[in-house]
């Protein structure tokens, strides 16, 4: 009888848990079309231009002419870098950052495992990167005041790519307040093509995973590439540009006197430049030579992107940009932006479709 009862009560948790997914899962395609219908607005792509103008505006007294040399830190530091989704512990982007031409001595570079500590502890693969924000960012929190404990009084420093400065800025928000006397003490964050606002492919890839058909693929895709990153895995869903979790870490305050400075590619396909913009932050957008396919991934290593990492170390205002880069850097930005989203609602609509073209017709029964 005992055993029965727990087999009725297990059932009925379960029954209750799918009920709440379900819910949940609906209530979230509800927001993300909502959004699609708020980014179709002409005037909202307006606004953006309009916002983005007034900050360029307000920025020409205060940013840092080209003429002036690009500092160097001139006392000890050290540099904990955070890699983004899909990296792993072998070469990765953030490692073409020049920290020596930056001023860190190279036993002061430290990179971040996703599976806590250093990668050279804890070697990880790109599935790893998938895993929940919360959880990435303890490990980087604790790495944090580990660090701090060993060299106590000396700077700290993050720069991080892509995802990492997702990682980082929960790191220093979840959890804790800004004023909390446990909060490692880092000095300056420097983030490069990150969605702060989220990411429009996360959005996408999200999505079409409402829907059965858009599910079933992303599970085959994954099933024929298991060591790349899952286009379902947590951290890609919470970096919707809808989801709970963005809003969430949106509506925490950076910690007082954090340096921070964001930095977004114009032509950056993965992370639209305009999907980098941090309230609050120094935030600048460079036109990093290479291939248009491989911006995300070369931005790092761009001589234009170490100089405002440079700036940013040293509390600077980015590079004054003339009104003719702020405009190409807004219109590509919001264009890349808008195509993006437009695939993500032909992707959801046709999942959509297929699942009502799959689904067998309800044949009704004759009563008696």
């Amino acid at each position: 009888m005992a055993a029965g009862g727990a087999a009725v009560d297990w059932a009925s948790d379960k029954a209750i848990e799918t009920a709440v997914e379900t819910v949940t899962a609906r209530f979230d395609e509800l927001v993300g079309a909502a959004h699609f219908g708020w980014e179709a607005q002409p005037f909202n792509h307006v606004g953006r231009f309009a916002l983005a103008a007034r900050e360029w505006w307000e920025a020409r007294d205060t940013c840092t002419a080209a003429t002036v040399a690009t500092p160097r830190l001139q006392e000890r530091h050290i540099a904990v870098m955070v890699p983004g989704l899909g990296s792993t512990s072998g070469k990765d982007s953030i490692d073409a950052v020049d920290t020596a031409a930056l001023g860190y001595a190279t036993s002061d570079v430290i990179r971040y495992s996703y599976l806590g500590g250093t990668a050279a502890e804890h070697p990880y693969v790109a599935t790893d990167t998938t895993a929940d924000i919360h959880q990435s960012a303890r490990h980087l929190r604790e790495l944090l005041e580990r660090l701090e404990a060993e060299h106590p009084g000396v700077p700290i420093d993050i720069i991080a790519h892509s995802q990492g400065g997702i990682v980082a800025r929960t790191a220093l928000t979840d959890e804790v307040d800004g004023h909390d006397p446990r909060l490692p003490q880092v000095t300056s964050l420097v983030t490069l093509s990150t969605p702060h606002r989220g990411a429009p492919i996360a959005t996408l890839a999200t999505m079409a995973g409402h829907t059965d058909a858009g599910e079933d693929l992303e599970k085959l895709l994954h099933a024929g590439l298991p060591d790349k990153v899952d286009p379902a895995g947590t951290s890609v869903t919470q970096l919707a540009e809808e989801s709970l979790f963005m809003m969430q870490l949106n509506s925490r305050p950076l910690p007082a006197g954090l340096n921070v400075t964001s930095i977004g590619a114009r032509e950056d396909l993965m992370v639209p430049a305009g999907s980098t913009r941090l309230d609050g932050a120094h935030n600048v957008t460079v036109s990093a030579p290479g291939d248009l396919w491989d911006e995300h991934s070369a931005m790092p290593g761009a001589p234009e992107t170490q100089r405002e990492i440079a700036l940013g170390l040293a509390g600077m205002a980015p590079t004054c940009q003339s009104f003719g880069d702020f405009v190409g850097d807004a219109l590509v930005s919001d264009y890349i932006r808008l195509l993006e989203t437009g695939a993500g609602v032909a992707a959801w609509t046709a999942g959509r479709r297929a699942d009502k073209a799959l689904t067998p017709p309800t044949i009704p029964t004759r009563s008696h």
